[in-house]
């Protein structure tokens, strides 16, 4: 069998199909009638949307179908036009198929460079009615669609109008509100960005103990949001509900563990004592400490040592070994599980240089990045003395970049900057605040030999006392004492100045 004569019996067989259970109506008063008519959705046979339908329409009358989407009021019409069939039952028409007109829900007009006509008498290929250009216009007079046709000097000038109008008011309105809305969607931005900052740099920014210096940071922020968002009043508040709700659980949260914080904060008093003896840095009495996260993982089990002022401190040990777990003890981070720490240092005289460096975002200068944590210069730093920090320590190329002292920068420090240059500008905190004891982890792994040494000779020149944690053999060379940690609880003390080979 040949394709042709397959698609005429296959076409034939669907119409015998398609009209087994319609007949015509000789009686000229129906327009159609329904006699216990069934049908279903051809997609999902099993959703019947009608079981016993049985219904006459008489010529001259005129039916809505209405009922909620998903009905049937659309398969209604359907069945009708012969689309669908019926299930059972007899559906009896009194019209030919070129009787009737179906303007579908979703409007449709075929492309392919068609006129207006073509879209008018649109199924039919020709007029075969002769309907003249005039009565075509009064058709489309009745609708009120002429304005579609004007034409000639009328159409220009609206057509001008209409873009000056549009200019004029893209000038006065969107080109101002849309600056509004960048600056807002920035200043949100770099909002959203210093707090993920300051969850991912949570340890160094505490042992910056720099919690006043990002709170002012934080509400200098969101204050810089507020004041662009006052004249949007009530909808800002409805926009910012999300937020304020968030930021009322979590002060729910805080008062619920509050008690927990402060009774940890009292454990931490009762095992850690501050002496005024001048000739002693610390003195760990039977100390025992473990971390917070995996408590039954002891990192010292018995440690008993007493570093004299004016010595300097090498904590040195394989990596996890306890090495940075020994300055978060000192510097309180972490409280120790029993035994006494005594230090002779108050807090406020002690800095620490975190193993990973820290600088806050924020449209920053390099001043404040430098005297980092303090909010301000209290000790009334000139930028001449400043300049001599960063000659000192080679970062002529650092003040380039970040175009003098006092100039607010953008950008990324992390990014900008290498890991040695970091770690030399973290270095220059040393040198502004000048503490009497500072505590550095592992702060010269990405320098040079040379910088390492000009590092530790201006520590020695200011007269500061450091201690010192890291693996590397020059380190030996510029501390008195190294305490060796095992990792499984031990230690070993030994004097650097009687070693042979320091």
């Amino acid at each position: 069998m040949s394709f042709w004569n397959l698609r005429t019996t296959i076409g034939r067989k669907w119409l015998m199909i398609k009209l087994r259970s319609i007949n015509a109506s000789s009686d000229s008063n129906e327009v159609f009638k329904f006699k216990s008519v069934c049908y279903e959705t051809p997609i999902s046979p099993s959703k019947a949307l009608m079981t016993n339908l049985s219904f006459t329409l008489k010529k001259g009358e005129n039916l809505l179908v209405s009922g909620y989407s998903g009905s049937g009021k659309s398969a209604f019409l359907r069945i009708i036009t012969r689309l669908w069939k019926t299930k059972s039952g007899t559906l009896t028409l009194g019209f030919l198929d070129n009787d009737v007109l179906v303007i579908p829900q979703k409007p449709y007009f075929p492309t392919g460079n068609l006129t207006l006509r073509q879209q008018i008498i649109f199924p039919k290929l020709i007029d075969d009615r002769n309907v003249s250009d005039k009565e075509m216009l009064e058709f489309i007079t009745d609708l009120h669609l002429d304005t579609k046709f004007r034409s000639g000097w009328e159409g220009l000038l609206i057509m001008y109008a209409a873009d000056f109008i549009l200019i004029l008011v893209n000038l006065i309105f969107v080109k101002p509100i849309g600056n509004w809305i960048n600056t807002l969607e920035k200043s949100e931005g770099w909002f959203r960005y210093k707090h993920c900052t300051i969850r991912d740099n949570a340890e160094s920014a505490a042992m910056y103990d720099a919690s006043k210096f990002e709170k002012k940071e934080c509400m200098r922020l969101i204050d810089k949001i507020m004041i662009q968002n006052v004249w949007l009043g009530c909808w800002e508040l409805v926009q910012q509900s999300g937020t304020l709700r968030r930021v009322h659980e979590f002060l729910e949260f805080a008062d619920n563990n509050w008690k927990e914080v402060a009774d940890y904060e009292a454990e931490m008093d009762q095992s850690v004592k501050f002496c005024s003896d001048d000739n002693e840095v610390f003195k760990f009495d039977s100390v025992c400490y473990e971390t917070p996260i995996s408590p039954s993982k002891v990192l010292m089990t018995n440690l008993n040592f007493i570093l004299k002022k004016g010595e300097n401190l090498l904590v040195s040990g394989y990596s996890g070994s306890g090495k940075s777990a020994f300055l978060r003890i000192i510097s309180r981070l972490w409280k120790i599980k029993s035994g006494i720490l005594t230090i002779g240092i108050s807090n406020h005289e002690i800095l620490v240089i975190p193993q990973k460096p820290y600088f806050p975002t924020g449209n920053l200068t390099l001043r404040q990045q430098i005297i980092f944590p303090k909010l301000i210069d209290d000790r009334n730093v000139s930028d001449k003395e400043m300049l001599e920090f960063i000659t000192d320590l080679h970062l002529d190329t650092v003040l380039k970049k970040c175009c003098g002292l006092n100039t607010p920068v953008d950008f990324e420090w992390h990014e900008r900057f290498t890991p040695a240059e970091l770690q030399q500008m973290s270095f220059m905190r040393v040198l502004y605040h000048q503490p009497k004891l500072v505590l550095m982890d592992d702060v010269s792994s990405c320098c040079s030999a040379s910088v390492e040494q000009r590092l530790y000779e201006l520590l020695d020149g200011l007269g500061i006392s450091y201690i010192s944690a890291g693996n590397r053999v020059s380190l030996r060379a510029f501390h008195h004492k190294e305490l060796k940690l095992h990792g499984d609880g031990t230690y070993e003390v030994v004097d650097l100045r009687d070693d042979p080979l320091v």
